[in-house]
């Protein structure tokens, strides 16, 4: 895919990925919390509000949602790694007639 320039944080673009980001402060897991299977990996189709992970936050593990019906094509967000409002989490290739 061709690059479409720096996103928001200067992160590179892919064009026509639609990007999901964290939405609340804390820390960002694969799975449904720590030292569990993912819930996503880069290659797999996801549905659009399908968990793709959790942000531990407050106590409380919240999940990150597949905005679009599509196939992930990178998880930027590491496994365990502290995120706040807007951290690039992953990029998901919408499906055809998608986004």
């Amino acid at each position: 895919m061709a690059a479409a320039g720096p996103g928001p944080r200067g992160e590179p673009r892919v064009a026509g990925d639609v990007t999901v980001h964290a939405h609340v402060v804390g820390i960002f897991y694969r799975g449904e919390g720590p030292e569990k299977e993912p819930l996503a990996r880069e290659g797999d189709e996801v549905s659009e509000g399908q968990a793709i992970g959790t942000i531990e936050a407050l106590g409380r593990l919240v999940a990150v949602k597949a905005p679009v019906d599509g196939t992930i094509d990178e998880l930027v967000a590491e496994d365990g790694q502290r995120v706040e409002y807007g951290t690039l989490i992953a990029r998901i290739r919408p499906a055809e007639g998608g986004a």
